[in-house]
């Protein structure tokens, strides 16, 4: 093969200013599969002014980003391109006018960089989905993203229509999935006219005037997929911008064009003006001819990002596409009050009173559906009646000094009625040694649910928990309280304070017990299936971003990668890049080596992966997840994680992917611009076995036209399928895990 020539130039996207790259020392990028960040730079270049080496100092924030483009060109004449879209990590600055030597990377690396500045249990809330939770905290770091609400439009939206003059008819925002161009999309929305429009602009509206905050001065760039049908005249994707009162400024649109029956990306970059506070993307007619009766359009995949980059379409950071999975996160736990609803009677309950009197009774049906029976407090009183609450003694329940307990409880007070639910805690003498901060509720009439956390304080042995009526209640007035719950914490508040007691129906996830007597016993939650602690979605203080979702992600098998297009992907040990890579000793490879290496951690066919943590409530656990493919195993690979359990898989994810590892080859060869760690690779190397497998890494060597590829291969018999010029490679060795030595 003959060299092609190649030629690399390095930009500061700041301001446009050329990086001139070192001829002699140029550099290397790399894309490796196995490390986060996916990509890394080391790039010298010529020494610049003062002013870009400022502009170069990577605490900015954000840092300073360049962008890196490379072209090939072979003998015959055909050309390759490539951008590397990097941030700068570390930019030294000699004394002695010598070149800089700039460290890069792909956006992975910020991941480190963000750290949670106070305990964040809002990945609870997403336990049905990975990506969520994945993309919740790719938001919170910073990483930019879809600022759209709702993208696909669906039910609970914000979306809204306009019919223009004398127009009308439905907009139906749950369409159920699509696909367009390959990119699988959840839902769509249609507007469909049931009478004619005769004058004005239409328009299909993505969100409120307040929904979409924005910063004067800054461009952004909104998209949206539309078609429709028997829709006439031109239509244009646009923004309005709004002061922070929600008035209008002005608006922008893109050049119109014809609605079709096929799907189309429709664009527009604007910059917020003076005052704007917040936009609202729209989809909007331009005039005649207007739509009439049955005509419809159809739009989804909105998008709105920060600069005037049109990007690939993503809901909010990860790119569309690839399997999802639920997060249980489940814990057990005890209800330590034994009549919580008044199960049968209304034994440990009590009402007191400063003046006036007031009753307590059992009532049967009625409450809430997860706790039906409820005791009924009435003021019995010709005169108001204050002081009242409503209690459960401090000789029924028992706590634990220094651990954090969850009270909640359920009750209906009608309007103008307020109540609080706390606790009062005792110490073994019974004198009181602490209060629960007390938890509102405004009546209404309908059932509400309180809740209150406090840590029993060193003395603590004892506690009464309590139901408080705020100011007076008047003669005649009652109202319904059930539903308690104190439970240790597990650290998830919403979970903690759901009700449940022994007669709760058991679910998949979970048994419900009472242990002793029914509605006269503590009650017992067990879980029914290894899955995630609560700890293991709570992003604790101090923890970065990268730290918090390696352990979720990896349990599923999944890497979570940024490439040089700083697009975000979570991978499987399925994923295979576009392309391929075709290796021949002596044709395009110039050297290599091959190595098979017991000691060097790429193989095993066990696995033990310990957890250790300290919970939100300072007590030390450990959980275990192993997995061995055969019995007795040969070579039993261990690994410690400073993190909560996440749940079962991490362990059997690597010692499945280790089985498909057998020899590790280095091979320096020509370069190929389109070349990608994950690609597929068939090879012929001297002396070997045809190999295939999956590129691990490929480096650029930024001097010209070599690079470098690593491959995790298994031999392959000579006349096997995937040797054949025909055949198409859609299976094959995964390659190691991700961040960590697999």
């Amino acid at each position: 093969m003959t060299a092609a020539a190649f030629v690399y130039t390095a930009t500061l996207q700041s301001t446009g200013d050329q990086l001139h790259i070192d001829d002699e020392a140029a550099g290397r990028i790399k894309l490796d599969a196995g490390q986060a960040p996916h990509v890394s730079c080391e790039l010298t270049i010529a020494r610049p002014s003062q002013a870009i080496i400022d502009k170069l100092d990577p605490r900015q924030s954000p840092p300073p980003r360049v962008l890196i483009h490379g072209t090939r060109t072979d003998a015959a004449g055909n050309v390759q391109t490539r951008d590397f879209d990097l941030h700068v990590r570390r930019r030294p600055n000699e004394q002695d006018a010598s070149p800089l030597q700039l460290t890069l990377a792909s956006d992975e690396a910020l991941l480190d960089d963000y750290r949670a500045l106070m305990d964040d249990s809002s990945a609870l809330a997403h336990q049905d989905s990975l990506r969520a939770i994945v993309d919740g905290a790719l938001m919170n770091a910073g990483i930019p993203y879809n600022l759209v609400l709702y993208p696909e439009a669906g039910t609970g939206s914000d979306w809204g229509m306009g019919w223009g003059t004398s127009g009308a008819g439905t907009l139906q925002l749950n369409m159920g999935p699509t696909t367009i161009d390959g990119i699988p999309f959840s839902n769509y929305a249609k507007a469909t006219w049931t009478a004619a429009q005769t004058a004005t602009t239409s328009q299909m509206m993505f969100g409120t005037t307040t929904s979409m905050p924005v910063t004067p001065g800054q461009a952004y760039t909104v998209s949206c997929y539309a078609q429709g049908s028997s829709i006439p005249g031109n239509w244009a994707i646009g923004v309005q911008w709004f002061t922070a009162a929600g008035a209008t400024i002005s608006e922008a649109n893109s050049p119109a064009a014809a609605v079709t029956g096929s799907y189309k990306r429709w664009s527009l970059t604007a910059t917020a003006p003076a005052n704007a506070a917040y936009v609202r993307p729209r989809f909007r007619s331009s005039g005649a001819p207007y739509p009439q009766v049955n005509s419809a359009i159809r739009v989804t995949g909105v998008q709105l990002d920060v600069g005037s980059t049109l990007r690939p379409y993503r809901y909010r950071v990860l790119q569309p596409g690839g399997e999802d999975f639920p997060v249980p996160a489940l814990a057990d736990s005890q209800n330590l009050i034994r009549n919580p609803r008044a199960g049968s009677n209304t034994t440990d309950w009590a009402v007191t009173w400063a003046s006036g009197g007031a009753t307590i009774s059992r009532v049967a049906s009625g409450g809430p559906s997860y706790a039906p029976s409820y005791v009924q407090l009435y003021a019995n009183q010709a005169t108001s009646s204050t002081g009242v609450y409503v209690f459960i003694g401090e000789n029924i329940i028992g706590v634990s000094p220094g651990k954090l307990y969850e009270l909640s409880a359920s009750a209906n007070p009608p309007a103008g009625v307020n109540v609080t639910v706390d606790a009062i805690l005792y110490d073994s003498n019974g004198n009181i040694v602490g209060f629960a901060t007390p938890s509102q509720i405004t009546g209404d009439g309908n059932w509400q649910r309180a809740g209150t956390a406090f840590f029993a304080p060193e003395t603590a042995v004892r506690a009464r928990v309590r139901l408080n009526v705020l100011g007076s209640l008047a003669y005649g007035v009652y109202f319904g309280i059930t539903g308690w719950r104190l439970s240790e914490s597990t650290g998830d508040e919403a979970n903690d304070r759901t009700y449940f007691d022994g007669g709760t129906p058991d679910t998949a996830q979970y048994d419900y017990s009472f242990a002793d007597a029914a509605h006269a016993s503590v009650s017992k939650r067990t879980r029914l299936v290894d899955a995630a602690t609560p700890d293991g979605l709570t992003w604790y203080a101090g923890r970065s971003a990268l730290e918090f979702l390696g352990p979720i992600v990896q349990r599923f098998g999944q890497r979570l990668v940024c490439n040089e297009r700083r697009e975000w992907t979570l991978r499987d040990a399925n994923y295979l890049e576009d392309g391929s890579i075709t290796v021949r000793y002596a044709v395009n490879m110039h050297a290599g080596s091959d190595t098979i290496d017991r000691d060097a951690g790429i193989w095993y066919d066990a696995r033990v992966v310990r957890y250790k943590w300290t919970s939100r409530a300072g007590i030390q656990y450990e959980r275990v997840d192993a997995f061995a493919l055969n019995t007795p195993p040969s070579l039993v690979d261990y690994l410690e994680v400073d993190a909560a359990y996440p749940g079962p898989g991490r362990a059997e994810a690597a010692v499945r992917s280790a089985q498909q590892r057998g020899r590790q080859i280095e091979a320096t060869m020509f370069a190929d611009l389109t070349a990608a760690a994950e690609q597929p690779v068939s090879g012929n190397f001297d002396g070997l076995p045809a190999q295939t497998g999956k590129a691990q890494s490929v480096q650029f060597d930024l001097t010209g036209d070599q690079m470098t590829l690593t491959l995790r291969s298994t031999d392959t018999p000579e006349h096997a399928w995937i040797l054949q010029p025909a055949a198409a490679w859609t299976t094959g060795p995964v390659g190691e895990s991700w961040t960590e030595a697999a």
